[in-house]
């Protein structure tokens, strides 16, 4: 917001260069983002947060740095003469929508002169970014920009019998602006109206049909309090952004505005020959009364760091115009309807020490406890993920943690409950809830990649998962990877081979050895999403713990996919206590190995994994690998399955002999038999 020095200066005493005024004000709070100098005055460009309403005015601004320098703002000019005939003799206010307005003041103006205004005026109002008018409509804006209090000036006679009806606008109702627009609005709009229709959209912009033009001779004046929220919306609705409606929105002063409808009664006598009809009709359904907060001097002085004389305190409490008193070391301070941002003793603090400066603070390096700490296991797990995933070939995606509930319909555990749905989604229904899985989140990045001709992706997220369990809401850390499987290009070099279901379980595979972790069963998988005839399940000590697989094809017309899609899912919490606990290493062996090959027929229920198990748990050293190195289903085996599998022998110590390798190799035959197959 931009200030005219020349018009800051009119409100507090000060003797000072702009430039040094505006170093001080940055460090009192308000930062001066640059300082020009335009016909003779400088402009302060200063950057107001939107917590400080009070201060995007020149009084608000002026009344910091006077509190800075150690001086007072300079009174008000405030006068004017009032008639013997009330305003009530010429308006009444209606508000029907309290909720919307809490306050509604008018004061009726008679006999102004309207014409050109005074070359002082525009060249302010100018500095400010506002173009002039006319007298009657500047005086307004003037107001606006020096107390901080949106005005809105009504031509009397435009304004059948002065009947003024807050309410909220009709469906389809429409309404010509004072910008030259006709609007539509809708009933979420608080509207200013007379008995038969709108003559002003509340907060934000005055009505064409009564607003004031070069024949005015009497004004009604409003000044009124709008409900926050209601503007805001009101205002994002009609795509309009007005000076009132950016205060409003922040919290206007609600006591002051009788302030600014003063300061125009003495600007319209002074400068348009006005005459004030006598008082101002005020409704104000609930009255504000002022929140008192109270602060210790002690906790004040252990927060700063600095012993601030109780006398300094008191000082600044009435610089700032913040009514406080003191009993012995609580302070009790009244905060006016001009301060939003004051509401805990923590905000006073800050009111203190932003003035004391915080260049007085005394500063020093606080002790810290250089001992390290351990990392939690759970921080390890996620790391030695990524690291695997990374190493495997797929790239890390982050996505948003809510989700579409059609798509989390589909991917949730079975046992997941109700997904937890956001208050304030930033899109529904698209982003409504928050993600059981991490499967939809991949699935969309791989489409929106694939739409924009990058196919053969392998991407990868780990991040929570949020569950609304009985005991209350969980979160779990799961791991997640996915990989596009388009129709292989041709190479003239060598065939290439597309994403299969025996990739996906290498990279699982791989990231259980990454983790340390054994006893991991792989079996035939019972995920309804995926494609019956290339899924797996994952478990651990019996639980089911994560899954992979090909989608299936109406996930795959769900999600608008060209291509087969390949997804796994690990809950990482759940290896957490058994990761790393196993990871061993040994030196290769100088000793040579021997191979010894099995060929037999699986019975009904028994795979491969089954088989893998039955070789391991014999738990010979000498085993160093388990690799199957055949497969065959067909007539010739009556329809079962045979598989031949390799176990390699091999010693640290010695070479194994004959004798050895037949002794375990007969124990591994035992094993195999325990599972009912028919050896060849």
């Amino acid at each position: 917001m931009r200030f005219s020095w020349e018009w800051i200066k009119e409100h507090a005493a000060i003797e000072a260069d702009p430039s040094d005024a505006a170093d001080l004000l940055s460090m009192r709070g308000l930062t001066v983002d640059e300082v020009v100098e335009e016909g003779g005055d400088a402009v302060l460009d200063i950057d107001i947060t939107t917590n400080r309403p009070d201060a995007m005015n020149v009084r608000g601004v002026a009344r910091e740095l006077a509190a800075a320098y150690g001086t007072a703002v300079t009174p008000l000019d405030l006068s004017y003469g009032e008639s013997k005939t009330p305003s009530a003799d010429f308006t009444s206010i209606d508000i029907q929508d309290e909720e919307g307005c809490h306050r509604f003041c008018a004061r009726i103006i008679r006999g102004v002169r309207n014409g050109p205004s005074p070359e002082w005026m525009i060249r302010r109002l100018e500095s400010a970014g506002m173009r002039s008018i006319n007298l009657l409509v500047d005086i307004t804006n003037y107001v606006l920009w020096e107390l901080g209090h949106p005005l809105h000036g009504y031509d009397l006679a435009l304004v059948p019998d002065g009947k003024i009806v807050v309410r909220r606008a009709k469906a389809g109702e429409r309404i010509a602006m004072i910008d030259g627009v006709e609007r539509t609005l809708d009933p979420s709009t608080l509207v200013i109206a007379d008995e038969a229709r709108a003559i002003g959209i509340g907060g934000i912009m005055g009505g064409a049909d009564t607003e004031i033009n070069d024949a005015t001779t009497d004004i009604l004046l409003e000044g009124a309090y709008f409900d926050p929220m209601t503007i805001r919306l009101g205002s994002r609705k009609l795509g309009l952004g007005t000076e009132a409606s950016y205060r409003f929105e922040r919290g206007a002063d609600i006591n002051g505005m009788v302030t600014a409808i003063d300061r125009c009664c003495h600007l319209y006598q002074r400068l348009a020959g006005g005459k004030i009809c006598r008082g101002m009709v005020d409704a104000y359904p609930t009255t504000h009364n002022p929140v008192t907060v109270s602060m210790s001097h002690r906790r004040l002085c252990s927060f700063a760091g600095l012993d601030i004389p109780a006398e300094r305190v008191g000082q600044i409490f009435e610089l700032l115009e913040l009514p406080a008193k003191r009993d012995e070391d609580e302070w009790r301070v009244d905060i006016p309807s001009r301060r939003v941002d004051l509401e805990r003793e923590a905000d006073l603090f800050e009111e203190i020490i932003r003035i004391v400066g915080y260049e007085n603070i005394p500063f020093s390096l606080p002790h810290v406890d250089l001992e390290p700490k351990a990392k939690l296991k759970l921080h390890k797990v996620i790391a030695a993920a990524e690291n695997a995933l990374l190493s495997a070939g797929y790239t890390e995606a982050i996505n948003y943690d809510f989700v579409d509930p059609d798509d989390n319909r589909l991917f949730a555990p079975p046992d997941a409950g109700e997904p937890i749905p956001l208050l304030n989604p930033i899109a529904a229904p698209q982003w409504s809830i928050l993600r059981q899985s991490l499967a939809p989140s991949l699935l969309h990045t791989l489409k929106f990649n694939i739409n924009r001709g990058q196919t053969g992706l392998r991407i990868f997220e780990i991040a929570r998962c949020s569950f609304d369990m009985p005991d209350g809401p969980q979160e779990r850390t799961t791991a997640c990877f996915a990989a596009d499987a388009p129709e292989p290009t041709p190479f003239w070099h060598a065939p290439q081979h597309p994403v299969d279901l025996f990739e996906l379980k290498g990279v699982m595979e791989f990231l259980f050895t990454r983790l340390g972790l054994s006893g991991i069963i792989i079996s035939e998988g019972t995920a309804g999403f995926l494609d019956s005839a290339a899924r797996a399940d994952v478990s651990l000590n019996g639980e089911t713990i994560g899954w992979f697989g090909k989608i299936a094809a109406t996930m795959k017309a769900h999600f608008d996919l060209p291509h087969d899609v390949f997804v796994g899912q690990l809950d990482l919490e759940t290896v957490v206590e058994g990761a790393f606990v196993q990871r061993r290493f040994r030196r290769s062996s100088r000793f040579p190995s021997i191979s010894r090959d099995l060929s037999f027929a699986l019975p009904e229920g028994v795979n491969y994994a089954k088989v893998h198990e039955a070789i391991a748990s014999v738990g010979l050293e000498e085993i160093v690998d388990i690799k199957l190195i055949d497969l065959y289903r067909g007539e010739a085996s009556g329809g079962k399955t045979s598989l031949t599998v390799r176990v390699v022998y091999q010693s640290g110590e010695r070479t194994l002999t004959q004798e050895d390798v037949e002794q375990s190799h007969g124990r591994v035959r035992d094993s195999l038999d325990s599972l009912g197959v028919e050896f060849r």
